[in-house]
């Protein structure tokens, strides 16, 4: 179910890249584990063509959350739970450099966005834009932060 998911969100012209997230793209989860998906898009998929998707797959969604970023969150018809995330990536890519390259630090959550990308697990990447940024960005912490 979750990776017939993936490849339609995979098929919209928006995305570009497609990332898993959290426990699930490491070894520690289990078969409850939500999971936690980022969509690195060119443009905003309408909300209409996200719920003809997540209508085939999940039993409850909520569309157009906005407590960081935009997301869409519900369950699937397998009862796990699953975050949706929707990135710009040239943005996403711009905030990072600003982090990792021009040491520039910032209330909160400095590193959040430089440790999701090093820890992700890509799923699909259309143009290996997303793989490019995760190689240009595996590197130590800078000590000018």
């Amino acid at each position: 179910m979750f990776e017939e998911l993936i490849k339609e969100l995979s098929a919209l012209e928006q995305v570009e890249a497609i990332a898993l997230g959290g426990s699930r793209s490491g070894k520690h989860f289990d078969a409850r584990s939500d999971y936690d998906v980022y969509l690195y898009c060119t443009g905003s998929v309408p909300e209409e063509a996200r719920r003809r998707i997540f209508t085939k797959y999940c039993n409850y969604m909520e569309l157009g959350n906005h407590f960081w970023e935009l997301e869409d969150n519900g369950t699937l018809k397998n009862g796990v739970d699953i975050d949706i995330l929707y990135r710009d990536l040239d943005a996403f890519a711009m905030d990072v450099a600003s982090v990792v390259e021009k040491f520039q630090a910032r209330n909160g959550y400095t590193t959040c966005m430089w440790h999701n990308l090093n820890t992700c697990k890509i799923l699909y990447d259309r143009s290996g834009r997303l793989l490019a940024l995760k190689e240009r960005f595996a590197v130590p912490y800078p000590e000018q932060l």
